[in-house]
């Protein structure tokens, strides 16, 4: 059952990573990863609310949006997920929440990601941060580990959204205002979850991509809401899906709901721990490589 929870903790938390970057723009920042990003506008008077797209251009509108996010050197947001597992004849509910935080100082990514997994009367708090070429994992202040993660792996996972929702992938799109915001209702065929995933795990070096491969999930169709404020800023992303995976020899098939809220340019304020060097160092067969080293 440990084994199995880890491996669904893993799953989840590369899809809701990933999924909070998925409208990323076409490009890598123009001053190239691994540099400094260009910092968030300074405050400027309100715009007028924006139309809704006229049907038919919301594709565009939709993949043109988060380019003030991705160049931007502060964001936060705040994360959600309602699970539901089947194995076999059982099914147990997982949920999972905690705020995330992503920071550009002195031209250097820096991360921290707070996530509590609650499943079966059971409960796994986990932090992970991201400092100086390394990834490290609290879980319940018991397990502390770290792998080697260059940064521009960590920023092309940001940006994997503009290569994997390709407009071959959605369908059904539409939009609607909502007071000052514009919602975008659509849908990603399967095939182009698929596609996020395994961009996913290699940019996530060979060991999560071996467990991912070897979990060989496979997604359903899925639905996704994205709001924009009156600038054009996403502020919120409504996320259900569904997949099957394996693991522990059985077959699990997962509803998901998952929701990217309070997202803000400007919000984030990382705090490191003082331990980070002690953090047991993870092998080249437990998660890390020569690769990312």
């Amino acid at each position: 059952m440990i084994k199995r929870f880890a491996m669904f903790a893993l799953a989840a938390l590369i899809v809701l990573m990933s999924v909070a970057f998925a409208g990323c723009g076409n490009s890598a920042p123009a001053n190239g990863a691994g540099s400094a990003a260009p910092a968030a506008p300074s405050a400027s008077p309100a715009a007028p609310p924006a139309a809704a797209p006229a049907s038919g251009d919301e594709y565009d509108s939709y993949i043109a949006a988060p380019k003030s996010l991705y160049v931007a050197a502060n964001i936060s947001r705040t994360a959600s997920s309602q699970t539901s597992n089947k194995i076999g004849t059982q099914t147990t509910d997982v949920t999972s929440s905690g705020p995330a935080q992503v920071t550009r100082t002195n031209g250097k990514l820096e991360l921290q990601v707070n996530d509590k997994i609650e499943t079966a009367g059971q409960s796994v708090t986990t932090t992970l941060y991201y400092k100086d070429g390394y990834l490290y994992m609290n879980m319940n202040d018991t397990t502390k580990m770290k792998m080697a993660q260059p940064e521009d792996q960590m920023l092309a996972s940001q940006n994997i959204g503009a290569q994997t929702f390709d407009k071959k992938y959605v369908k059904d799109m539409k939009s609607a205002k909502v007071g000052d915001s514009t919602e975008f209702i659509f849908t990603v065929e399967g095939q182009g979850m698929d596609a996020l995933i395994q961009n996913t795990e290699k940019n996530l070096g060979s060991g999560a991509d071996a467990a991912l491969s070897a979990a060989n999930m496979t997604f359903g169709d899925a639905t996704i809401i994205v709001t924009m404020d009156s600038k054009g800023a996403i502020t919120k992303e409504d996320v259900t899906m569904s997949f099957t995976m394996s693991a522990g020899g059985q077959d699990i098939t997962a509803d998901v709901h998952s929701v990217n809220d309070n997202i803000k340019i400007g919000g984030a304020n990382i705090t490191f721990p003082s331990d980070l060097d002690s953090y047991t160092e993870m092998s080249a067969a437990v998660g890390s490589s020569s690769s990312v080293g």
